[in-house]
């Protein structure tokens, strides 16, 4: 009801005269983010209580912090910081409430962050608002995208310009998400409060659905992790407990019908997923990894999850599920088909780079160097 009424006044409290010198603080904008830190306090809380009661039972994900802080660490002055905390207040990184105070109380013992890391850190924030400012300057896709001028009524836009259209306004948004948390978090790091880095890795080195989700907002799969996949039954209903979840992302980032159609889009291809990669990870097929097809079957299947991507994300935060339905259509036609070709080419050489990537990655890391590959 807040973001549908644009907020409330605050005269139904009766604060006469506040709404003017309030007006720029729209606290229904961030109350999203409120509301996952209201969650946490709250679950991390039930949880400590469970284990004092000698109930705990099994612990769920990552309770290891609520093993360790004491009852008198829930109280009203850390759940007020907590909520109120002014690096993370408006953008998050998400950090959970037993994370955040653990942290909040080692680093009033002690500082636990390297200056080296932070400094470095800050240049490469720099370096970050360094591109993104000349992205917003030569790169016009996103002002295109948003002002709607690709549709039909305005512009006689093919299927290769609404799909690069796409593309850049997607990229234009990973590049402004990436200044935004990195900001917060670099503020955080110089209170000595360490948070889950999100975007970690760049948009067009993701080729399935569960990679994109874990690297984009990393933080929010964390807390969605905690408090929703492992409680409504984990790995074991993973297919089933995809469609509630994304419906509450969605549903949490706004009340949008394209909103919704990303989310279902993403969960209709999250079961094939699945059932490919328990496959292709049982013991006894493991060896196919090996053979001449994998590679190639492997690159043609991560460029159909990447056109999956592109088009869920381009039905919720582009071109809507309407302007979606035109873009499928247009692909159709005689101009069309190649783009699409083409498209599926670029996608298969961009899988297969970012495999070789991955898996070289992995390889340096390993202490023995032999790693097995990406799937």
């Amino acid at each position: 009801m807040a973001r549908v009424k644009d907020g409330f006044s605050l005269e139904m409290l009766g604060l006469q005269g506040w709404d003017n010198a309030m007006e720029s603080a729209r606290w229904h904008i961030t109350y999203n983010l409120v509301v996952l830190r209201m969650i946490s306090f709250g679950m991390d809380l039930h949880w400590n209580v469970l284990r004092l009661c000698g109930r705990g039972g099994k612990k769920t994900c990552e309770l290891d912090a609520s093993q360790r802080l004491p009852r008198d660490t829930y109280c009203t002055e850390m759940f007020l910081l907590y909520m109120a905390y002014p690096p993370l207040y408006l953008t998050g990184p998400i950090i959970t409430f037993d994370d955040f105070a653990e942290q909040y109380i080692a680093t009033k013992r002690e500082g636990n962050l390297s200056w080296r890391f932070i400094v470095s850190y800050g240049a490469r924030l720099v370096f970050a608002f360094f591109l993104l400012e000349i992205m917003t300057h030569f790169f016009y896709f996103n002002a295109i995208a948003k002002s709607g001028a690709w549709k039909p009524l305005y512009a006689n836009f093919g299927p290769k310009e609404i799909g690069l259209t796409g593309f850049w306004t997607l990229f234009f948004m990973w590049m402004k998400f990436l200044c935004i948390w990195r900001f917060a978090r670099f503020w955080a790091l110089l209170d000595g409060i360490d948070t889950v880095e999100n975007m970690r890795h760049c948009l067009v080195n993701n080729y399935d659905i569960e990679s994109f989700w874990k690297s984009w907002h990393a933080s929010y799969n964390r807390w969605l992790v905690r408090y929703m996949y492992i409680p409504l039954g984990g790995r074991h209903w993973r297919a089933a407990n995809a469609w509630p979840i994304f419906t509450f992302v969605a549903l949490w980032h706004d009340l949008e019908l394209h909103l919704l159609g990303w989310a279902w889009i993403i969960c209709l291809f999250v079961l094939p997923e699945v059932v490919v990669k328990y496959w292709v990870q049982r013991p006894g097929n493991v060896k196919l990894q090996y053979r001449w097809w994998f590679p190639l079957a492997r690159g043609c299947l991560s460029s159909m999850y990447i056109s999956v991507l592109m088009a869920a994300n381009l039905a919720g935060f582009v071109l809507g599920v309407d302007g979606l339905r035109f873009f499928l259509h247009s692909l159709l036609t005689e101009e069309g088909i190649p783009f699409l070709v083409g498209s599926f080419a670029t996608f298969y050489v961009a899988s297969q780079f970012a495999y070789w990537f991955r898996n070289r990655s992995r390889k340096h890391s390993s202490p023995s160097g032999k790693v097995a590959f990406a799937r």
